[in-house]
């Protein structure tokens, strides 16, 4: 290969610097080819002091300076360092530059470089070396005789010269390559969803080879009895680590029952949730749309393939729990489960805190009012029933859904498709009411020329209902979202209980609202009142919103109880208070106050990091909780002035006379800047907004496991389809771990 000649650019840059004298710049990259200078280019750098070529390989991209000292680069311009003394310079810093800073241009055709050539080797053998290099023999083939012929490149660079290595791994940890590169392939199936039969793929291996032409592929038994294991050993090891750091010795839990579709198993899953220290360099990485301290994480998605019983289940719930509450410090919090008689019975069988998932019971609410046992317009629930014809009709006829795409380009909507609602969620009943709310122009206009799934289209009054239908579950879907988000707490479940309520009672001083329209909304409130109003009763939920410092007492100030909640605070305040006296919850958080250490001023310094570092919160469930808080607070805040008495008490005084946080305010976070003014009070507010409000967790376990329990994995055992789901979801909460490569290959 013929490099280019580059001298007459070199000419020209020296020839505009000697045109400018005075320029105090130079800039800061030219735009030259990225290519090296041969040997003989007439540009070529020569020894100052003897006068002849130099021979060492780096003086193809440095330019010798009048002082001998310092050398140029010809790619940056960058001026470096070749020793003190005049007669003992060395070229160990030019060539470290160049690796760090131009390893294309080493790679593109220096490989005689990166090999740390001797500075004696003659010329004629430096040019044999690099033709071995560049010209592979036409003898070697492929490590399968199925891959075919492949023309590889004209060198390759080994996987340290490319930087493969971790970062984090000095060089003396550095791991065997290949076995380094078969743990990033399993971490790779797991994570992406890949299927094992990918490592048996021509493809994938074709690939590998010419990235790393010596690394060979082990095969799917090795991942499957190996590799993905070990995986799963060292993540359940790291987990296990940092469950038992969880601050207060107290850990929620969330769990679901699902069953694959494309699988003969069901699944039991179990999620972790509890609060912690931020440690420098260590624990679980919080950043990510996550409260500061919060921590979750999945522990088990285990096979259940026996019968549903309360027995079976709370068997399977009772050794999941135990096999990672090996601590006896660390003890069970709340069970977050759904609705029914068979879970309740469950919790109570094996004496657990259960607390009903709220979206379950926002979903049991607002489905018997659509048409439930207790409710529902029949002349609404013959209006859904024919938008669910409609909609189905356009999604399982191509010809129907290919028209329809036609009109919606023609009139300009959205190409869109419609959305057929399924009967476990109730918001899809929203979601396809609005999109044909969305689709309502080309849907009228197609009628005219084809078959939409009716024998007559809706007309002006069924189109006006389903509008005011979608307009009316619209606050009910945007609570689902707020509290589904993972900055959910227990503590914004009143508050937005409060604001539905109001919500339903404005309908109907609304103009416009049809009669039909307010039947729903009587079911609705009728359902409200009978299973979400009864949750603001509850120490669970009342306890965590006083603790919520966007919200403390106005809420129970306003129904007149705000004596009696306090003083079941302060009586849960002592309670944690004598267990840290007696030594059993440790020294982690600091010393208690005393009555008198404590500034009543303490709000001067006021914390209130803001919800805008959470990249996932959703725009509608935000707003709404924002506007919950506000309309259960107010425009006023607490402000009060007891007398102190136990530093319970005390505590507990000073921070409801504080002035209430903005909205903005991450909870959480608050009372990590508190626990060094009231430890006892921010432990017991920790353990209460750590607790998500819903089992949205454990649900949404089975959706981040994708493609995990799919025809991509058909005859994979269940314990192994359980180490891919786990290692899909720790393995980024954990921060990616280098571990170590312990396994023995096949």
């Amino acid at each position: 290969m013929v490099r280019p000649d580059i001298s007459s650019v070199f000419s020209v840059i020296i020839k505009e610097e000697d045109e400018e004298p005075y320029a105090i710049a130079r800039p800061e990259r030219r735009e030259i080819p990225i290519t090296t200078m041969p040997r003989d280019s007439p540009a070529a750098s020569k020894d100052p002091q003897r006068g002849s070529r130099k021979k060492s390989l780096v003086w193809r991209h440095f330019r010798a300076m009048k002082d001998q000292r310092f050398a140029e680069c010809v790619h940056c311009w960058k001026t470096i360092s070749r020793g003190k003394i005049v007669g003992h310079l060395s070229n160990t810093a030019m060539r470290y530059h160049l690796k760090k800073q131009h390893l294309e241009v080493l790679l593109a055709g220096d490989a005689g470089f990166l090999e740390n050539p001797s500075p004696t080797t003659s010329n004629s053998s430096s040019r044999e070396k690099r033709k071995s290099i560049c010209q592979p023999d036409p003898s070697a083939s492929f490590p399968s005789d199925d891959l075919g012929e492949q023309p590889l490149p004209q060198w390759q660079a080994t996987m340290e010269q490319m930087g493969w290595y971790p970062a984090e791994l000095s060089h003396g940890k550095k791991q065997t390559p290949s076995k380094l590169v078969t743990r990033y392939i399993g971490e790779m199936i797991a994570l992406d969803d890949q299927p094992l039969q990918l490592v048996e793929n021509v493809g994938f291996k074709r690939l590998l080879h010419l990235l790393a032409p010596t690394y060979k592929v082990p095969n799917q038994t090795t991942f499957t009895r190996h590799v993905i294991p070990t995986l799963y050993a060292q993540c359940h090891a790291q987990m296990q680590t940092q469950l038992a750091k969880a601050e207060g010795s107290v850990v929620h839990f969330t769990t679901d029952i699902y069953t694959s579709q494309n699988d003969t198993h069901a699944y039991l899953s179990l999620t972790a949730h509890w609060w912690q220290l931020d440690e420098a360099g260590a624990g679980i990485s919080s950043s990510g749309g996550t409260p500061s301290g919060y921590r979750w994480a999945l522990l088990h998605t285990q096979v259940m393939d026996q019968s549903h019983t309360s027995a079976h289940i709370l068997e399977a719930i009772r050794g999941m729990v135990e096999s990672w509450l090996v601590d006896k410090d660390i003890k069970r919090g709340f069970f977050i489960i759904e609705s029914s008689s068979k879970m309740i019975r469950v919790m109570g069988d094996g004496s657990y805190k259960g607390i009903q998932c709220f979206a379950h019971l926002l979903h049991l609410a607002v489905k018997n009012a659509l048409g439930g046992k207790d409710g529902g317009s029949i002349v609404l629930n013959n209006l859904i029933e024919r938008c669910r014809i409609i909609a189905r009709h356009f999604n399982q006829s191509i010809k129907a859904g290919r028209q329809l795409r036609q009109k919606q380009a023609l009139v300009g909507v959205p190409l869109t498709n419609l959305i057929q609602d399924v009967d476990t969620r109730w918001n899809s009943v929203y979601f396809m009411l609005q999109r044909l709310v969305d689709q309502q122009l080309p849907l009228r206009e197609l009628y005219l020329e084809a078959e939409i799934g009716l024998d007559r289209p809706l007309g002006y009054q069924d189109w006006l209902y389903v509008k005011q239908v979608a307009y009316v579950l619209k606050p009910f879907k945007d609570a689902t979202d707020a509290l589904s988000l993972s900055t959910a707490t227990l503590g914004e479940v009143i508050p937005i209980v409060n604001l539905l309520e109001q919500k339903l009672e404005g309908f109907h001083r609304e103009q416009g609202i049809a009669g039909e329209i307010l039947v729903l909304v009587k079911c609705l409130q009728l359902q409200l009142e009978n299973r979400l109003k009864p949750l603001t009763q509850l120490d669970c939920y009342m306890l965590a919103t006083i603790c919520d410092p966007r919200v403390k007492g106005s809420i129970a100030l306003q129904s007149g109880t705000l004596c009696y909640w306090k003083e079941k605070l302060v009586a849960t305040v002592q309670e944690c208070e004598q267990k840290r006296q007696r030594g059993s919850l440790g020294e982690r958080v600091g010393s208690p106050c005393s009555t008198g250490s404590v500034s009543s001023t303490s709000s001067a310094t006021a914390y209130s990091p803001s919800f805008s570092r959470f990249p996932h919160l959703d725009a509608a469930g935000r707003a709404f909780l924002t506007q919950a808080i506000a309309s259960a607070v107010g425009s006023r805040g607490l402000h009060q002035h007891l007398l102190e008495e136990s530093p319970a008490e005390t505590s507990v005084k000073r921070y409801l006379a504080e002035p209430i946080e903005v909205m903005s305010t991450d909870p959480l976070a608050y009372w990590a800047h508190k626990a060094a003014v009231w430890p006892d009070l921010a432990k017991v507010a920790q353990q209460f907004l750590s607790c998500p409000p819903t089992s949205v967790p454990s649900k949404q376990v089975f959706s981040m496991a994708g493609d995990i329990l799919s025809p991509h994995h058909p005859q994979v055992a269940p314990e192994l389809i359980e180490q891919l789901v786990f290692i899909k979801i720790n393995l980024p909460l954990l921060g990616f771990p280098e571990f170590p490569c312990e396994w023995q290959e096949d």
